[in-house]
């Protein structure tokens, strides 16, 4: 089965770190985009 409810708590905390972290030195928002389709493709989305 997919990853777990307390899995995705956890990955979506950390994604909201690296995104403030992203934020802080200013890049634009199409990495974090970029970087978000990476990590949910790797998880097998689509």
């Amino acid at each position: 089965m997919g990853i777990t409810s307390e899995g995705k708590v956890f990955a979506n905390e950390i994604i909201l770190k690296i995104i403030m972290n992203i934020n802080k030195y200013l890049i634009n928002n199409l990495t974090i985009i970029f970087l978000l389709q990476i990590f949910y493709e790797g998880e097998g989305g689509n």
